[in-house]
């Protein structure tokens, strides 16, 4: 290095002056030369540092005369890093350049000299990072690895070898396709190239399956980011992945249940509905070819009463069997209730018409079937609906499919099949009205009527008997001669008056915690099928102990029939209940059959006059005796009497003559709802009195 006075040596001069690169000239190992930015590394002046050697500047004896030695040996550059020694004594980390030079025709070096602060720093930081990373990488549980996004693995973590058997060294030498599931492997894959080919960088998120070392297959949950340069090019693919496989069991398994009777492995009937909604987005709602089946058992309920609920399971799962074999493997048979099936049929060869696919089933089921012990013969119903245009809910398709059953069931000996809107609309509404009865109960659509009895003597308030109604969500509010006869026929009836009897009981309970403790009755109608189940017994006995310090009584009305068919079962069960607090009462007494020494040996309170007598009393002088007859054979028994269907005051007079106890009927009241039956006790008419 020479100096020149010439103008293109001023201008390197000025540049190497304002240099932020420190540049130092050493010769015998002394600084001959230095820049202000080199003397500002070292805190030096430029006259200071030029009189210091490289043992004052550079910590340790070896390097600096090694580095210049080497350099000038080598005439090349060579870049160490070295610990500058700053005037304060402190040290500076340096990346420190020797380029062999010539100064005043000597050789010497010519030194560019940098802060490696920063750099020592963020050197220090990624090794930290790093080791950090190997840390997590060797203990971690979910496996990380690196692939090519053709599918060939770079790097994976130890973890592999925990969750799919291989050692990293193994894993590395496999390509994606040979660890995917077949049945997932296309759509993975395809789904990959789709977001390469986009240009999309997003996180993917998926739940799959991936071949374990052992042969079998491991849920895996996995995440995958597209790793890119500066310049968006993709570098690698990184994934990390955990283990779920009994989460996804799990998920199944639940799945399963939602889906499937646990019984019969059939699809229950959200299932089939889900598919038959599918079913008619795929051939549309006009397909003629496609129908729905539903199936009823017709003596389940015998084989469970006679052979226990075991022999009933077994008949069910045989049913199940026969069904799926007669159909085709595109159709789905699903159990839809107790004893129910429903068969959806999205095609059906065309020789073959609605009636010999019915036929076809019901001769199948018709057949006995072996049981454990004994053979059992269980007959079958069948309906059915053909497509049409007018189809296009799930729901309603099936609902009319199970509407054709019952027709067959009572009407059409087995088989009723509906191919038209006419058709469907000629379904009786009663078998609608059964259809629907049976959820009644659960969709909270029954509600509680209460009908004044009253003392006849001053017309004061005794009680109320609860009745029950149905609002039908299509119907609207329908009396019990609308569905009780169907309920007693579908055996929905025990349902219902477990419903009454407990909400009877609940409301009793409410009006008397707002009353002034004036004693009242509440009454509510049962069966013999009533007082002989064990479960109406328990709500019995659930109202008793809710009214006990209640100003309400209990008082069951069974009917007169009922006391003849099943004396000495249903006289034990009503002892019990009176002994609890009941009291029990005979209803429509005179329309059936009782003689005298049954009412005398049967726990009853209250004889209640049927409506049909005193209705005509005060015109026809047969009833009326019959009405005084029965109110005095009350007398000589020791029981009240309660005279129905009382709309007159000359009716109310002459039963209070003939000493009738209580009347019940339009003159006082008809049956209203709960919050009008509250009025109702407030009316000044009437003076709360209680049952003597």
């Amino acid at each position: 290095m020479s100096h020149t006075s010439s103008p293109g040596a001023s201008a390197f001069q000025e540049i190497v002056q304002r240099s932020a690169v420190g540049l130092m000239v050493i010769q015998d190992a002394a600084v001959v030369y230095c820049n202000p930015e080199a003397a500002r590394l070292f805190a030096y002046s430029e006259a200071e540092l030029c009189s210091l050697s490289l043992l004052d500047l550079i910590a340790g004896e070896d390097v600096p005369f090694m580095e210049v030695g080497s350099a000038l040996r080598a005439q090349e550059p060579m870049t160490h890093s070295v610990q500058g020694v700053r005037k304060d004594g402190k040290t500076v980390p340096l990346e420190w350049t020797s380029v062999p030079s010539q100064h005043d025709g000597r050789c010497a070096i010519v030194a560019t000299v940098l802060d490696a602060t920063d750099r020592r720093e963020a050197e220090r930081r990624a090794q930290e990072e790093a080791e950090r990373y190997q840390l997590l990488t060797q203990h971690m549980t979910d496996m990380i690895c690196l692939h090519a996004p053709e599918g060939e693995y770079k790097w994976v973590s130890p973890s592999v070898e925990f969750i799919l058997g291989y050692s990293p060294e193994e894993f590395l030498t496999l390509h994606s396709e040979d660890l995917l599931h077949p049945e997932e492997a296309g759509g993975l894959l395809d789904l990959g190239r789709t977001l390469l080919l986009g240009g999309e960088r997003p996180v993917s998120t998926l739940v799959h399956r991936c071949l374990h070392k052992g042969g079998h297959y491991v849920w895996l949950e996995s995440h995958t980011h597209i790793i890119c340069d500066d310049t968006g090019e993709i570098l690698h693919l990184q994934t990390s992945a955990r283990d779920v496989t009994e989460r996804r069991k799990m998920e199944l398994r639940l799945e399963r249940q939602a889906h499937y009777d646990p019984l019969t492995g059939l699809p229950n009937r959200r299932l089939f509905l889900t598919r038959l909604t599918e079913a008619l987005a795929h051939f549309g709602p006009e397909h003629a070819e496609g129908m729905v089946l539903v199936v009823d058992l017709d003596r389940f309920e015998a084989v469970n009463d006679t052979l226990g609920y075991s022999a009933g399971d077994e008949v069910l799962q045989e049913v199940a069997r026969r069904l799926t074999r007669t159909v085709g493997p595109t159709d789905t048979v699903a159990r839809i209730g107790s004893d129910e099936f429903a068969v959806l049929l999205p095609t059906r060869p065309l020789a073959e018409g609605a009636e010999d696919v019915a036929l076809r089933i019901r001769s199948e089921l018709n057949r006995p079937i072996q049981l454990r012990y004994r053979e059992e013969t269980v007959a079958a119903s069948v309906g059915a609906v053909t497509g049409r245009a007018d189809h296009v809910s799930a729901s309603r398709i099936l609902s009319e499919a199970m509407g054709t059953v019952h027709v067959a069931k009572t009407v059409r000996k087995g088989i009723h099949i509906v191919r038209s809107q006419k058709e469907t609309d000629g379904t009786s509404r009663g078998h609608r009205l059964e259809m629907d009865l049976r959820h009644a109960v659960a969709r909270g659509e029954l509600r509680a009527f209460y009908q004044p009895v009253v003392r006849l003597s001053d017309l004061s308030l005794a009680g109320f008997e609860a009745l029950v109604r149905w609002e039908h969500p299509e119907f609207g509010l329908l009396g019990p001669e609308a569905f009780l006869r169907s309920a007693e026929r579908s055996g929905q009836i025990t349902a219902i008056d477990r419903w009454i009897l407990r909400e009877a009981g609940r409301q009793a309970y409410e009006w008397g915690a707002a009353s002034d403790g004036r004693p009242l009755a509440i009454n509510v109608n049962c069966t013999g099928h009533d007082v002989l189940d064990a479960g109406y017994t328990d709500d019995i006995r659930w109202v008793l102990d809710l009214l006990h310090d209640s100003p309400y009584s209990l008082a069951l009305e069974i009917t007169e029939s009922l006391l003849v068919e099943e004396t000495g079962l249903v006289s034990a069960e009503l002892q019990e209940h009176q002994a609890a607090g009941a009291r029990v009462c005979i209803d429509d007494f005179g329309t059936g059959y009782s003689s005298l020494r049954t009412l005398q040996e049967l726990p009853i309170d209250v004889l209640k006059v049927d409506r049909s007598f005193v209705n005509t009393m005060t015109k026809d002088t047969q009833s009326r005796e019959l009405v005084r007859a029965v109110v005095h054979l009350s007398q000589v028994l020791g029981k009240h009497v309660v005279a129905e269907g009382i709309e007159s005051a000359e009716q109310a007079e002459l039963l209070r003559q003939m000493g009738a106890t209580y009347g019940q009927g339009y003159l006082f009241g008809k049956p209203m709802p709960a919050g009008e039956a509250a009025a109702f006790t407030e009316r000044g008419v009437f003076v709360a009195a209680a049952l003597a």
